[in-house]
């Protein structure tokens, strides 16, 4: 479901009562003596909640106040607003919301800016508009399997271009990986390992020796098997938001109450995960020996040559040596692109399912189908929690 977003409110659609809970003091911006700008383009007021109310399980939005030099005469005065919604609602971003969390989320936001000393009303919170929103999903493996079992093989895997994603990032050992541009992302990382992380170190950042999620996580192993993979789809600016909506077939005004969308959450996520799992097909096949490969391909393709055959079986041994990347360099010199496409596409066609390698992955992909909110209260009864 949806997990941070940043909403921006222009001037007029909020008003400041405690300049002095802002650094600078805010006042300087709306009164003389102003605050000066000193050659650059914008200055900011900044409100963070303070550590001592993170110490004591208050979470509050990071508040930014903008003030820009405004094309023509002026200048242009706007609020930012940065939040984890489970946070906000729960305390923690395993509980996930649902829909009809939406008012609640109204409600308390709006009371949480009004004690940070700003003023918005709740229909204007709920047009506001986003400039970057989180959409995640926390997938559990209760069966034993560790979270870090599916990431292991994204290593090597290419990036696809339907992705419209051009770096990969791997960090921990193997704990996350990050496939990102400048305008989005998608993550999947370990989230009960990357909680144990310093902030520089992991994927999910701030309030690090604040977070209290690892008494969740321990209470829950107590009673049984307990790996939680988490995969987040981050949209960091609005032209990628209308873009990608649009391909999609989303409709969206980019407003608060719009984005705040199971259908939505679900839709991006899956979208991104199949992409990711159509090109682990090799990798898979990649595990069983060269004569069960054979055993295999020849079995489901009885039409394809023994050559083709075996054509697939050394690319197949390339890739577990040297990964995606480097078996496509290696082989561009002797090999057309237009022969390799379809070598890896025949690679992907075929159904590796029964050798049980893809149920970490199937696992995941039914998670998604299915979609439902998880609280922590569903997997224990332990006293206190």
């Amino acid at each position: 479901m949806i997990d941070t977003v940043l909403l921006k409110i222009p001037l007029g659609k909020f008003s400041v009562t405690r300049y002095d809970k802002f650094q600078p003091n805010a006042r300087g911006l709306f009164s003389a003596p102003f605050l000066p700008f000193y050659g650059e383009p914008y200055i900011k007021c900044v409100q963070n909640p303070s550590k001592e109310d993170l110490l004591a399980g208050e979470y509050s939005p990071r508040l930014t106040i903008f003030k820009r030099v405004a094309k023509g005469s002026g200048f242009g005065i706007n609020l930012h607003i940065e939040l984890s919604l489970p946070k906000l609602l729960y305390g923690n971003n395993f509980d996930e919301l649902e829909d009809k969390d939406f008012e609640e989320v109204i409600r308390v936001l709006k009371t949480k800016l009004f004690v940070m000393g700003v003023l918005v009303s709740k229909e204007d919170l709920r047009v506001a508009s986003v400039y970057a929103v989180h959409y995640s999903k926390n997938i559990i493996f209760d069966d034993g399997t560790t979270a870090t079992l599916p990431l292991s093989y994204l290593d090597k895997i290419k990036l696809n271009r339907h992705m419209d994603l051009n770096k990969t990032d791997f960090r921990n050992g193997g704990e996350a990986v990050r496939y990102f541009s400048k305008t989005h992302e998608f993550v999947a990382y370990d989230k009960i390992a990357d909680l144990k992380k310093s902030e520089d170190r992991a994927m999910e950042k701030g309030d690090r020796e604040c977070n209290l999620q690892m008494d969740i996580f321990d209470a829950i192993r107590e009673e049984k098997p307990f790996e939680v993979l988490r995969l987040e789809f981050r949209l960091k600016n609005r032209k990628k938001m209308q873009s990608l909506f649009q391909s999609l077939g989303v409709k969206s005004d980019l407003s608060f109450t719009s984005l705040f969308s199971k259908t939505i959450s679900q839709k991006l996520l899956l979208h991104y995960w199949n992409c990711i799992y159509d090109e682990l097909r090799p990798v898979l096949l990649q595990e069983i020996t060269p004569p069960e490969q054979f055993t295999l391909i020849a079995k489901q393709r009885k039409q394809w040559t023994g050559h083709h055959v075996l054509l697939l079986i050394a690319v197949c041994a390339m890739l577990r040596a040297e990964g995606h990347r480097k078996t496509r360099n290696r082989l561009k010199p002797r090999c057309s692109v237009r022969t390799l496409e379809r070598v890896f596409k025949d690679i992907k066609g075929l159904e590796f399912k029964i050798l049980n390698k893809a149920a970490p992955f199937e696992h995941i992909t039914r998670s998604l189908q299915a979609f439902v909110s998880l609280k922590a209260k569903d997997f224990t009864f332990t006293d206190g929690l």
